[in-house]
């Protein structure tokens, strides 16, 4: 903008021409109409235009991965929520304009490559929310000085190798709410610069360390929202500066031990909240180097065992909202020396955290307990953490208000001097029990109330009363007791033997039972032999109590059925909840009392055809599973063959139906190709390139290291399998926004 426009206070000036005649800020030669374009080719009835805007905005460019650096204004022009089909490039040269939005319109990509170059100073695009469904259709050649790209919400499916070359100054790229799947080895090869990459909300599956091959100055990864199901060693190996790894809302169900060992020393934040996580990757994260912020956030871990978090260099834990998460082994949070915050908060079925949970913790500061199922806190939770420990929340816990909380209460009543500890959501504590004191709050319950200095034992609720399972399972049985004096903790199992804590039971050479020192009892694959009654007893000077559980151990979930018999075979399929165990089909003659015949089940395996059979004969079919070296039959059927078929005479017609049938079939075949013709030739060429993208994957041979090492070429099976892959309807559902002529133009170029 000139000097006169700044000066009298943003006055909304003509822009030259721009679109083909069009007037922008808040001036307006013609209002935009549905089916209308940013420009229209020249005619005697005048150009059907758009509206945009001129705005003014501060943006950084030498920090764009710096939120603390200053910024600079400059003019943007935005032609938002227009409804622009297409774009021309007949217009005059702007370059005065660094920020073009685009978005919410119905952008197709075509000829925008060529209408981008009217813009030659632009250093940011934003086609977020438009109908581009292939990167190609843009044909862009270079844009030299453009540093943000965002490409939001439209149909993208794929990237083909080296996409984005024709922005080599690229600092931020989002292409997140797409339909990504296919991704080229070498998609951001060429982007140097990059500093930040969205690829949140797709479809991704899994993660390959080949696309950061160029991006060594990469500080921010947001994987969110995918289908990643794994994390293996090596996978961000490249990544020299990587800060922020966003792995929120996927299908994680494993971490190895290795996954993070290529992280640099500034990697500072690490979200896995939202997977499937069933256990801590404890031995994973303890070889985080510098990790900063760790967010763990609803996974469902049923137990926090020793050492889940230990040893590495973390300042902020999150484990929140676990909806599985029952229990917190003594020394679960164990050696952070720059541990400042713990939030533990919201989990609803959290209910004992054990004493010296929180070990070797001199940093911390905050720690969040409030929002849980917490029956009880005793004093020991917190040794090793006061005086240090300034604010602790509690709020929304149903405590038992027995002699065990007695501490908290005395602390509430008269603080003592040798420490600066506030529980700042204290009036939302109340009493879940005994009767008398329910829903009392805790501020209002004497101490008078409570056992004075001796409690008799009481085993808190973690398992349920009655459980059942199925073979090979394996189960564990959290017993946890409060009293004063300190209970003592034994398990009585079927049979009416009696272990303590700390102990083991083998059975051959097999462990078949264990109870670690805390009272918990693990029993390994179980069988039907473990079904019974399990007792947990705690006692102390003054008393005992007990707890139950009814174990039933049931054969495996599984059912055989029948897809077909004829006189000399009988085709059999099954139904299995999990295969987890060896599962085999049993057959013989019902009539001859003969030994069963075993087939043994893949697990690829998804129905059998069993043949040399006599026809009409009864046969008994199971299927049974292997345990203990023996064959325990499941679910069995009974089935006759079909009679021998009997002979026919030859129906003199039959030569006429075989050729009416084959004419007919013919006909059919000559319309489908007919039909079919134009609807292959108009997605040839998207299809064609996902092929191309897929064997280029599969062949494709990794780069040499900075050492020199020798490169190593590889072959995926799956490449061969690809020719007969059928790409159509994806590609059918992705180009559905497009009119018909248009989208056949667009394609077939």
């Amino acid at each position: 903008m000139d000097a006169l426009g700044l000066g009298v206070g943003h006055f909304l000036r003509i822009h030259l021409l721009i679109f083909a005649a069009m007037v922008v800020g808040q001036i307006q030669t013609d209002t935009y109409s549905p089916g209308g374009s940013l420009s229209a080719p020249k005619g005697n009835g005048g150009p059907t235009v758009a509206t945009c805007q001129t705005l003014w905005k501060n943006v950084s460019y030498h920090g764009l991965c710096d939120s603390t650096s200053s910024g600079t204004l400059v003019e943007v022009l935005s032609c938002t929520g227009s409804g622009i089909m297409d774009v021309y490039p007949d217009v005059p040269v702007e370059p005065q304009v660094r920020i073009l939005d685009l978005s919410d319109n119905r952008l197709q990509g075509k000829g925008l490559g060529a209408f981008l170059r009217r813009f030659p100073n632009m250093t940011h695009l934003i086609l977020d929310r438009n109908h581009i469904y292939s990167l190609e259709t843009l044909d862009i050649d270079q844009v030299h000085y453009l540093e943000v790209l965002t490409l939001r919400s439209n149909g993208l499916d794929y990237l083909e190798r080296r996409t984005f070359s024709w922005a080599p100054r690229l600092r931020r790229l989002s292409l997140s709410r797409n339909r990504l799947e296919i991704l080229h080895r070498y998609a951001f090869l060429g982007l140097g610069r990059l500093c930040s990459l969205d690829l949140s909300d797709n479809s991704i599956y899994e993660v390959d360390r080949a696309w950061f091959t160029d991006l060594d100055q990469l500080r921010r990864l947001d994987l969110s929202d995918n289908g990643i199901i794994s994390l293996v060693e090596g996978q961000f190996r490249g990544l020299a500066s990587l800060q922020e790894l966003l792995l929120r809302n996927n299908r994680i169900t494993h971490v190895s031990d290795d996954a993070f060992t290529s992280t640099p020393p500034q990697f500072v934040h690490l979200d896995l909240s939202e997977n499937k996580l069933s256990n801590v990757p404890s031995v994973a994260f303890a070889k985080l180097r510098a990790v900063h912020t760790l967010v763990f956030d609803r996974n469902p871990v049923t137990a926090l065992e020793t050492h889940s978090f230990s040893g590495f260099p973390v300042s902020v834990i999150s484990l929140t909202d676990m909806k599985s998460l029952r229990i917190v082994d003594p020394e679960a949070v164990y050696n952070l020396s720059r541990l400042h915050t713990l939030r533990m908060a919201g989990n609803q079925h959290l209910r004992y955290v054990s004493r010296n949970a929180f070990v070797q913790l001199p940093s911390l500061k905050f720690l969040f307990l409030d929002s849980n199922s917490l029956l009880t806190l005793e004093e020991a939770v917190l040794d090793g953490l006061l005086p240090n420990l300034p604010t602790l929340t509690l709020g929304g816990n149903p405590l038992m208000c027995d002699c065990s909380v007695r501490w908290l209460l005395e602390f509430l009543q008269g603080p003592s001097q040798n420490t600066t500890l506030s529980i700042t959501d204290i009036g939302d504590l109340k009493c879940s029990d005994p009767p008398s004191l329910w829903d009392r709050p805790l501020l209002n319950v004497s101490t008078q109330d409570l056992e004075n200095g001796t409690c008799v034992p009481r085993i808190l609720p973690l398992f349920r009363l009655q459980v059942s399972t199925i073979l090979e399972e394996s189960l564990r049985f959290d017993c946890r007791a409060t009293g004063t004096p300190l209970p003592v903790i034994t398990w009585t199992l079927p049979g009416n033997h009696t272990y303590p804590v700390d102990s083991g039971i083998e059975t051959g050479r097999r462990m078949r039972y264990r109870i670690d020192k805390f009272g918990s009892l693990f029993i390994f694959k179980v069988d039907a032999t473990d079904s019974g009654i399990y007792t947990c007893t705690a006692t102390n000077s003054l008393g005992v109590a007990t707890r139950v559980v009814q174990l039933s151990v049931k054969n495996a979930n599984a059912a055989i059925l029948i897809l077909q018999t004829t006189h000399k075979a009988i085709t059999v399929t099954w139904h299995l909840q999990r295969h987890l165990h060896s599962y085999y089909v049993l057959y013989r003659r019902a009539d001859a009392n003969d030994t069963f015949q075993t087939i043994l089940i893949n697990s690829f395996m998804r129905s059998y055809t069993i043949g040399e059979l006599r026809s009409g004969t009864v046969y008994d079919i199971c299927i049974s599973v292997e345990h203990n070296g023996d064959l325990l039959q499941i679910n069995c059927t009974v089935v006759r063959t079909r009679p021998s078929p009997e002979p026919h005479t030859r129906d003199p017609n039959q030569r006429y139906y075989v050729i009416g049938a084959l004419v007919g079939a013919l006909l059919f075949l000559i319309l489908s190709v007919w039909g079919s013709a134009y609807i292959y030739k108009v997605h040839d060429a998207h299809k064609q390139k996902k092929r191309e993208i897929y064997l280029d994957n599969s062949n494709s041979t990794f780069l040499p290291n900075s050492t020199g090492s020798a490169s190593v070429t590889f072959e995926n099976p799956l490449a061969s399998a690809l020719e007969s892959f059928d790409l159509t309807p994806d590609i059918e559902s992705s180009v559905s926004g497009m009119d018909t002529e248009e989208e056949t133009t667009s394609l077939a170029k």
